[in-house]
C-alpha cells in the first residue's frame, strides 16, 4: 500500500541549506567570540602583551621554542570538552556539540594569526574605559556595537 500524498525525498537543495546552516552556524559564533576576546584583550593591555609573547618563540616560556613538541600540551590543566563540568562552553556527555573542532580552529587559527602579526591599538582618543561591552539578543551574543581598532603590521 503506497502513500500517495506523502513523499519523502531529499533534494540537493535541502543538502545545500543543511551545510549553509552548519557554516554560517560555525563562522557567526567564532566571529563573535573573537570579537569578544579582542576586546577583552584591549580593554586590558597587559594581557594583550602577554598573549602576544606566548606566541612568539620566548625561551622562557617554551623549552626548546623553536621546535614543535606535541608532548608539551599533553599535562595541560584546562579541559573544555566535556570532562570537566567548571568549564564546558561545548556541551557535555551526549549534548556536546558536534562542530567543537570546527569552532576551535576557526577561533584558535585567526586569533593566532592576528595577535601575531599585528600590534593593536585603540583608535586616537579612544580610552579602553569607553568600551561598551553590551551584547546583542540572539543565540550568538555578539557584541551590540563594532569594536574598531588600528592594526599595525610588525613586518
Amino acid at each position: 500500500m503506497e502513500d500517495a500524498g506523502l513523499e519523502c525525498l531529499i533534494t540537493n537543495d535541502h543538502i545545500k541549506v543543511v551545510i549553509l546552516d552548519i557554516f554560517i552556524a560555525g563562522s557567526e559564533t567564532s566571529a563573535a567570540i573573537t570579537i569578544w576576546i579582542l576586546s577583552e584583550m584591549m580593554k586590558n593591555p597587559n594581557i594583550i602583551a602577554k598573549a602576544q609573547k606566548a606566541l612568539s618563540r620566548d625561551p622562557e616560556s617554551w623549552h626548546v621554542p623553536e621546535s614543535f613538541i606535541r608532548e608539551r600540551f599533553e599535562n595541560s590543566s584546562s579541559d573544555f570538552m566535556g570532562n570537566h563540568f567548571e568549564f564546558i562552553p561545548f556541551g557535555a556527555g551526549n549534548r556536546i556539540c558536534l562542530g567543537i573542532l570546527f569552532g576551535l580552529f576557526n577561533v584558535k587559527l585567526p586569533l593566532a594569526l592576528l595577535l601575531y602579526d599585528f600590534e593593536w591599538e585603540l583608535p586616537y582618543g579612544m580610552n579602553p574605559k569607553d568600551f561598551d561591552m553590551t551584547e546583542t539578543h540572539g543565540l550568538s551574543g555578539a557584541k551590540l556595537k563594532d569594536l574598531y581598532l588600528v592594526a599595525i603590521s610588525k613586518q
